[in-house]
């Protein structure tokens, strides 16, 4: 109920400068997902997971979603089992269906650290610390645009075509 509250006041916060949101359950966010897609300016979508039945929830919706689309904050609690924790600070493979484009901020737990996560191969997460939250303001780590820290090609080859 602590939780429920407090994301309501922040919604309020928000409504109030003009940021439309909306508190919705996992049943209902595919639907609203594909209302939003390529309808408005990207949304930013927060979500909460407590334990790894949300993971696992939200692992199905993410694999039949577009993960680029909207900008994503997931917040990891500890609210019965550290799992979800443990699952945060190490994903394995590609859990989300991330892809390059997306973009993706994660506070695990009890962390300070801010992270991005991304996904070059599709096969596992990539994850950079980004920022420092010191409960008030955040204090960034990096400062190279988006793509400039995704460069790497994991060394891979780069095929090149020249058509005359």
């Amino acid at each position: 109920f602590d939780v429920l509250t407090t994301w309501y006041r922040y919604s309020k916060n928000m409504a109030n400068l003009g940021i439309m949101t909306a508190l919705v359950n996992f049943k209902q966010l595919e639907k609203r997902l594909s209302f939003y897609t390529k309808k408005a300016s990207r949304p930013l979508v927060v979500i909460l997971l407590g334990n790894m039945t949300g993971v696992e929830s939200f692992r199905r919706i993410a694999s039949r979603s577009d993960m680029g689309y909207p900008v994503w904050l997931f917040v990891f609690t500890a609210e019965k089992t550290p799992n979800a924790c443990d699952f945060c600070r190490q994903p394995d493979d590609n859990p989300f269906y991330l892809s390059m484009r997306s973009e993706v901020l994660v506070s695990c737990c009890n962390s300070t650290y801010i992270e991005e996560w991304w996904s070059k191969t599709g096969e596992n997460t990539d994850t950079q610390k980004l920022a420092v939250w010191d409960g008030r303001k955040l204090f960034w780590m990096v400062d190279r645009a988006l793509y400039n820290r995704r460069k790497s090609l994991e060394k891979r080859g780069l095929r090149i075509v020249i058509a005359k």
